[in-house]
């Protein structure tokens, strides 16, 4: 691959595929590992690659109501867990 498959490639990671950029860094990241180290051929840095603007969204939380319902509708055994990924932010929302 050279500079023109790998900006074709990251392009459609963010256009198609709607990655974010944070993973699309981190697949240049590991294109630009791959040839300089295991290749051992430098291409150098890839330039003017098209991103997509993100609009940041608030993540949406559930209502005191909801987290009720919720705890009702579990198991005994599992209210334990599901309380503390919960109380963690661990919920679906951050996954």
């Amino acid at each position: 691959m050279g500079e023109t498959e790998i900006k074709s490639f990251l392009e459609d990671l963010a256009i198609n595929k709607n990655v974010s950029s944070p993973i699309k860094n981190q697949a240049l990241n590991g294109i630009l590992f791959r040839y300089k180290d295991i290749l051992k051929k430098d291409i150098g840095w890839i330039n003017n690659i098209k991103s997509v603007k993100r609009i940041n969204q608030l993540p949406v939380l559930f209502s005191k109501k909801e987290v009720i319902k919720i705890f009702d509708h579990v198991e005994e055994t599992n209210k334990l867990i599901v309380s503390w990924l919960y109380g963690g932010w661990l919920n679906a929302t951050s996954l």
